[in-house]
């Protein structure tokens, strides 16, 4: 079974569970790089300092924190769902899920405390970082569609010329 057999729940809930994985994985990492170099006494940390505090109970700060970035990646791999309404194009599909990515990746960074509101100069950064990093991953995506839309293309060039 392909992802274009899926109905449309079945297809956010497939594209949901995955993200949830790859948001625990990911963000996994950026909490525990900002966490060590955010501390900066040599140890590798899992969670930011500031949130273990704020959380007070180390295991409840890494299931919320494992909470909260499964979470972003549900939201981040689930909303391509958008990409699959037909009626939508890429543009309106794009910046939808765009706002979806940025308005939740900046709620989840500030409850974790990666960046302080207080810091004009943290937010920048972050927001320099994400942009960065979907517009990356966005023209991977569009170049590897291109391809395969090129290969479907051939191929039907093929048949016509064969004459079927």
């Amino acid at each position: 079974m392909s992802i274009e057999d899926l109905n449309k729940k079945d297809l956010f809930i497939h594209l949901a569970s995955i993200g949830f994985t790859l948001g625990v994985f990911g963000c996994g990492l950026i909490s525990a790089v900002i966490a060590t170099l955010t501390a900066g006494d040599g140890s590798i940390h899992f969670c930011n300092p500031e949130f273990l505090e704020m959380i007070g109970d180390p295991t409840l700060a890494i299931l919320l924190q494992v909470l909260a970035e499964g979470l972003y990646g549900v939201i981040a791999f689930g909303g391509t769902f958008v990409y699959y309404i037909e009626e939508w194009g890429m543009m309106k599909a794009t910046l939808s899920h765009f706002l979806m990515l940025s308005v939740s990746f900046f709620l989840m960074a500030y409850f974790l405390k990666w960046y302080t509101i207080y810091s004009p100069t943290a937010i920048l950064v972050f927001s320099l970082c994400f942009v960065t990093a979907y517009a990356l991953i966005w023209f991977l995506e569009y170049l590897s569609y291109k391809s395969q839309i090129k290969k479907i293309n051939d191929g039907l060039t093929r048949l016509k010329e064969e004459g079927m």
